[in-house]
Parts: C-alpha cells; sequence; structure tokens
C-alpha cells in the first residue's frame, strides 16, 4: 500500500505549519488519497497508473495551498494539551496559568489588596531585617583576605579580653612566625589648632604596620613609613577621606601641608579611601610613638591599645592562638613583676566585631519569621474560602478533562502571584524598615555603614515571596482540586 504523508508533507512544507496542525491536514489528506486510490484500482486501473493519477492529483493542489495559507495562522502555537510532558508544552501552560491567575485576580480587586497588603507587611519585614543580617553577619569585611584578619587581646586574671601593653606587642610583633604582620591602635582625641577657631578632632594612634596589615591603599598619597614611626621623629599625619572632603575642602594639594595636632606641626602624607571602615568615627591617624606618655613604655600600663594582625596563607587560628600564648608566657617568665598571670587571646576579627550582637539579631529573624507565618495562615484561610465558593468552576473544570495536577498548579500560580505583589510592596518598605531599625539602635549595630539593600537582599525577597506562595497556596489548592464533577 502507497506511503502517501510523505508527499503530503512536501506539499505544505512551505505554509510552515504548526507540527500538530500539519498533521491533522497530513492525515486527512492521506485518507483521501487512499480512497481515490482504492477507487482507480476499482474502475479497472492498474495499481501502478492508480499510484500515478492519485500523486499527479496531490502534486496539483495548488488551490488547497493557498486557501490553508489564507486561513491558518503562521506563528500559531501550539495548542496545550492536559497532562502532556513535553518542555514547550509546560511553559505555555505556565504562561496561560499566569494569564488566567491575573484575569482572576483582577475581578477581584478587595481580596486581591488584602491579602498582596498581609503579606507585603510580613515580607517587608523580613526583608528588612535581613538586610541588617546581610550587612553585619554576613557581608565580609571589605579587606584583602579578611579571613585571615584577627584581634589579639593580652588576658589577665581579672579579665578575659584586655588592652595590650605597647612593649609587649613590639615582643609579640618580633617573635611572632604565624603573622604576617601585626599593627597596633589607640583613639585618642586631638587640638586642632589654624586659622579659626580651635576645635576637637577624633582621632587615632596607629603603628606605620597597621593600613599594610589591613591591606588598606591610600586614596591621595601614601601610608606612614617606618621611620615616621620613632620616637623623636617628625610628625606626620593621614586624614580621613570625610575629614579631607569636609574640612579640608577637598584641597587635591593637602599633600605636604601641615596641621597643629596638639601643639604639633603634623605634614600631612596621605588621605584614605572613602570606604574604608576601619575605626569609622576617626577623623585622624598619626604615628602610635607620636603619643608622648609615659603608659607607652611600661609594661604595666594598659593604655587602650588593640592589635590587629594578619595570618599568613595556611596558619589557622589555633596554631595562631597556641603560639602567641607560648610568647606570653614567655614574656612572664621574663616579667614576672608586671606580666605575671598574663595571655593572649587571638580573636577573628569580624567575630570581634559583631560576636556581641548575632543573639540578637538571630532573636529578630526569628520574631519576624513567626510575623510571615501569621501572614501565610491568614491568607491561606482566605484562600481556602474562596476556593470553596468557586467549586462549581473547578467541577466544570474537572468534567472537560482538567487533571487534579492541573487544577494544583493554576491555583498555586495565583498564589504565587500574591506573593509576588507583597514581595514587591514588601521591597519598597524595606528601606523605610532597616531606617526604623537603625534609629531604634543608634550607634549599637557594628557596621552599620553596610546595611542597605543589594542584590543579595532583592534575591531573597525573590526566593521568601516563591515559598510562601507555595506554602500558603498548597491547602487551598488541594482542596480546590478534589471538586467533583
Amino acid at each position: 500500500m502507497p506511503d502517501w504523508n510523505e508527499q503530503i508533507r512536501t506539499q505544505l512544507a512551505d505554509l510552515n505549519l504548526a507540527p500538530v496542525r500539519e498533521a491533522e491536514i497530513v492525515e486527512e489528506l492521506a485518507q483521501h488519497a487512499e480512497d481515490r486510490y482504492l477507487e482507480l484500482q476499482s474502475s479497472g486501473v492498474t495499481e501502478a497508473e492508480a499510484r500515478r493519477i492519485t500523486l499527479d492529483e496531490l502534486s496539483g493542489h495548488e488551490l488547497l495551498a493557498r486557501e490553508l495559507r489564507a486561513v491558518e495562522r503562521l506563528d500559531a502555537p501550539e495548542p496545550v494539551v492536559l497532562g502532556a510532558g513535553s518542555k514547550g508544552r509546560l511553559l505555555a501552560g505556565i504562561g496561560q496559568d499566569l494569564r488566567y491567575g491575573l484575569r482572576t485576580l483582577r475581578k477581584n480587586p478587595s481580596f486581591t489588596l488584602v491579602a498582596v497588603l498581609a503579606l507585603a507587611l510580613g515580607i517587608g519585614a523580613n526583608t528588612a531585617i535581613f538586610s541588617v543580617v546581610n550587612g553585619v553577619l554576613l557581608r565580609p569585611l571589605a579587606y584583602p583576605d579578611p579571613d585571615r584578619l584577627v584581634m589579639i587581646y593580652e588576658t589577665t586574671p581579672e579579665f578575659s579580653q584586655a588592652s595590650v601593653a605597647y612593649p609587649d606587642f613590639l615582643d609579640w610583633r618580633h617573635e611572632s612566625r604565624s603573622f604576617t604582620d601585626m599593627g597596633a591602635v589607640r583613639s585618642d582625641d586631638f587640638n586642632f589648632t589654624g586659622s579659626g577657631e580651635p576645635e576637637h578632632l577624633s582621632g587615632e594612634y596607629v603603628s606605620a604596620s597597621l593600613f599594610p596589615v589591613l591591606g588598606v591603599t591610600p586614596f591621595i598619597g601614601r601610608s606612614f613609613l617606618p621611620e615616621e614611626d620613632r620616637q623623636g621623629a617628625a610628625c606626620a599625619v593621614m586624614l580621613s577621606y570625610g575629614c579631607w572632603k569636609v574640612r579640608m575642602g577637598a584641597d587635591p594639594n593637602i599633600l605636604g601641608k601641615v596641621l597643629t595636632l596638639n601643639a604639633m606641626s603634623c605634614a600631612v602624607v596621605g588621605v584614605l579611601p572613602r570606604d574604608l571602615r576601619f575605626r569609622e568615627g576617626a577623623q585622624i591617624y598619626v604615628p602610635i610613638e607620636q603619643y608622648n606618655s609615659v603608659e607607652l613604655r611600661t609594661r604595666e600600663s594598659h593604655p587602650g591599645i588593640s592589635v590587629v594582625g594578619r595570618l599568613k596563607p595556611g596558619v589557622t587560628l589555633e596554631v595562631a592562638q597556641a603560639e602567641i600564648a607560648s610568647i606570653s608566657n614567655g614574656l612572664a617568665r621574663q616579667y614576672p613583676k608586671t606580666n605575671a598571670g598574663a595571655g593572649a587571646r587571638v580573636v577573628r576579627m569580624k567575630d570581634d566585631m559583631v560576636g556581641y550582637i548575632r543573639p540578637t539579631l538571630l532573636l529578630l529573624v526569628g520574631a519576624v519569621g513567626f510575623v510571615l507565618i501569621i501572614a501565610c495562615a491568614n491568607v491561606a484561610n482566605l484562600l481556602l474560602a474562596r476556593s470553596t465558593a468557586r467549586k462549581r468552576e473547578f467541577a466544570i473544570r474537572a468534567a472537560l478533562g482538567a487533571e487534579r495536577g492541573r487544577i494544583v498548579r493554576q491555583l498555586l500560580t495565583e498564589s504565587v502571584l500574591l506573593s509576588l505583589g507583597g514581595a514587591i510592596i514588601g521591597a519598597l518598605l524595606t528601606r523605610w524598615g532597616t531606617n526604623l531599625i537603625l534609629a531604634a539602635a543608634p550607634g549599637s549595630l557594628p557596621r552599620s555603614a553596610e546595611i542597605g539593600i543589594d542584590p543579595y537582599v532583592l534575591l531573597f525577597t525573590l526566593a521568601v515571596s516563591i515559598v510562601t506562595g507555595i506554602l500558603f497556596g498548597l491547602a487551598p489548592a488541594f482542596h480546590g482540586a478534589n471538586a467533583n464533577p
């Protein structure tokens, strides 16, 4: 029996029909050709002649092609078949679900508004707290290889964490082999006198090694040289970016200018970068050897000095802790009068900055998580009541052949659309909520300048909205899908 399908497909190739539509036409014309072929044979025509005549008639269907071209849409999509598993049909079905879901929600504006606002409060609160958690706890410190930065403190029988005696810092730095280097820093105020009224500037005494240890490159000029961090050396000063911008008028020729600080003439050697987050309140930085006080030279004094260290590659915190403790024990034996019972403690810089606030932030995360759960429960109840009212609709769809999974997917799509609407409004409320948190705890949040909305926060909002939509939509979806035709 001749195969007419290939010949017919050749005749229809120029029409660019959708595969499903083309198959329907091929099947119908093939049946027509078969009937014509059998008709010719029954009239006494030979098998070969009947095949030739039938093929000639098929190849002469230009009129049919013109008519089909006029009525068929060249870009017609494949019809969505319920339960079909192909990728294209799945995407087409999802697109249909989205369009239908938007129309359904638009027809019920009061229900949609109440549900979206309830979700917006829950998602907005969670996003605001996550922006704080992300800025304080999750985001790495803004230094090269921040995980290798540590703080080193002295320990005493009375205190588990105390400031460091400057001579001990010098011995630690000289004897340690676990660190690329160490830097010392001490906060202080400076009297700034010049052409106008004298004023107080907050500042830091720092060792020349501090900024290289942190990996900070000045915005203008250079860091302190080792010879500038010596007793009796001429005073040098570095400015914070804010001090240079506001107090010095962003003077591009600031390098080399002399400022009078605590009656000392200090030449400006550099301006630090805008994004420096180390001791953010400081406006000026002076070499620590310019701190002319006897307590800097004695081991029994602990004048508020903190020590920053950078671990060598491959050195663990435990190894560094063991080494610095061994050095401290040696100093205790060498200087029993001042160092008896003294030790040392090594802490990662990030943990030192945010460790005390971590429990509070995690508690807030749990609290706003419960707020979102309550919002989800309320919206789920609304959807359950609404699905009960739509039983007739679901029964008709089931009677027309819609499978249970198809109805569930449609209802979940509607719930996800609600949660996405809540996420959009919640994201707009996030900035206000974040400012409210910062205002409620002024100055008590570390790294507060790094708190804000970034791509990670927006990604979190999107993920929360999708998961939320699925969670609160599951029960109403399965309830609605159980409609009896």
